[in-house]
């Protein structure tokens, strides 16, 4: 939800965020939660994003107070 939450928030479409190096695909299923992306994945898709790592921990750890 993170993810579709950040890149509707910045007016990019699936296409946009996947760029170069992921597919469509990968994103729709990385939004829907049916999988969880590898490590360089999230690296990735967090600089496409143009998110620190410190801004989404910041918001996964707002989700549970």
């Amino acid at each position: 939800m993170f993810v579709k939450t950040a890149r509707l928030e910045r007016g990019l479409t699936q296409k946009d965020l996947a760029g170069d190096t992921l597919s469509e695909r990968t994103i729709r299923r990385i939004e829907n939660g049916k999988v969880l992306p590898n490590l360089f994945t999230f690296f990735y898709i967090l600089y496409r994003l143009d998110l620190s790592v410190e801004r989404f921990l910041y918001f996964i750890n707002n989700l549970f107070l």
